[in-house]
């Protein structure tokens, strides 16, 4: 499986390192480009989106940068209208919603901690899968997943359905009730590998650890393995 990864200004190492241990290939795109190619998009954890996508003021957001929405949002309409898989992680997760009509919450303040500004580590928390959904099937109900956001989703997008929660009732995991659109909160991705680079398990029962880098090369960075990117939560 060949997925696109667009960002701007980070650097999404430890995503195209998930995605390679698991045997996938990664392009990492800085324009629009064509999607033939391509046979998912995933859209990564970044900043927060401009609040006027969902017809908000500013309340809270953070390091907004509106080209690196435009960019996202273009290439999630391409996506979507090709009927391609789309995975969301942490502002992925934020944007896929706000791009099919939600809103989010913009500075969340609950008994949890999902918090990660001045730690120098995701925080962990549990969350519950919703009992006949796939990662009920796949884990349980009980999840413990890593943690770095301080947004939410607010109104959930129409087509959208709630694969779990964390126990302050803030949504964790989503998936399109029609298209093959996933999403998560939590970065499975910083969880992904171990320190020697082989995928670990991404089973969110268990917590989190970090990633080592990728090789690079040019504006654009191409990386190859042999099987697919599978974590969602």
């Amino acid at each position: 499986m060949k997925l696109l990864i667009p960002v701007l200004e980070m650097s999404p190492v430890n995503y195209v390192n998930a995605v390679k241990g698991c045997g996938g290939e990664a392009d990492v795109t800085n324009r629009l480009c064509e999607i033939d190619e391509y046979d998912g998009l995933l859209l990564p954890g970044g900043a927060d989106m401009d609040p006027s996508y969902y017809h908000e003021e500013n309340k809270g957001s953070r390091d907004i940068n509106k080209p690196l929405d435009e960019l996202q949002l273009s290439f999630f309409r391409k996506f979507y209208e090709a009927d391609k898989p789309i995975l969301g992680i942490c502002r992925g997760f934020q944007l896929i919603n706000v791009a099919l009509g939600g809103s989010l919450q913009q500075d969340i303040h609950t008994g949890i901690d999902h918090n990660y500004f001045g730690q120098n580590r995701d925080a962990v928390h549990k969350a519950r899968a919703k009992e006949g959904s796939f990662l009920y099937d796949l884990y349980g109900e009980n999840l413990s997943i890593n943690s770095s956001h301080h947004q939410a989703i607010g109104r959930l997008a129409e087509g959208l359905e709630v694969l779990a929660r964390a126990d302050d009732g803030i949504i964790e995991a989503v998936c399109s009730k029609e298209k093959k659109i996933y999403a998560a909160s939590s970065t499975p991705n910083a969880c992904a590998l171990n320190t020697s680079g082989r995928i670990r398990s991404t089973d969110p029962r268990s917590s989190a650890s970090s990633c080592r880098s990728a090789k690079t090369t040019g504006n654009r960075k191409r990386y190859q393995s042999d099987t697919v990117f599978l974590s969602s939560g």
